[in-house]
C-alpha cells in the first residue's frame, strides 16, 4: 500500500511540475486568454511606454523587446483564442 501511495503521488507531482502548456502571446495575467487591454499594454511596451515587466508574456521569443509582430499575435489570441 506504501508503494502504491508514494507513486500516486510521485505521478501528481509529475503531472503539476511539467505540464507542457504554451503561453499565449500577450496573456499578461496567466488566465488563458487575452483581452483588449492587455493587447493595448502590449503596443504600449512596444513603443516603450510601458516596461517589459507589465506584461512578460507580450515577448513571445524572450528578447526583451516587444515587437509589431508580437503586438499582432496578442490580438490575433484575443480574437482567435489562444492556441
Amino acid at each position: 500500500m506504501k508503494n502504491f501511495a508514494f507513486l500516486a503521488f510521485a505521478a501528481v507531482i509529475a503531472a503539476g511540475c511539467c505540464s507542457s502548456k504554451k503561453p499565449c502571446v500577450g496573456d499578461c495575467n496567466d488566465d488563458g486568454k487575452v483581452v483588449a487591454a492587455e493587447v493595448i499594454l502590449a503596443g504600449e511596451i512596444a513603443a516603450s511606454n510601458e516596461p517589459l515587466a507589465k506584461c512578460k508574456a507580450a515577448d513571445q521569443d524572450g528578447d526583451g523587446t516587444v515587437t509589431a509582430d508580437e503586438v499582432s499575435a496578442a490580438s490575433n489570441a484575443s480574437v482567435n483564442g489562444c492556441k
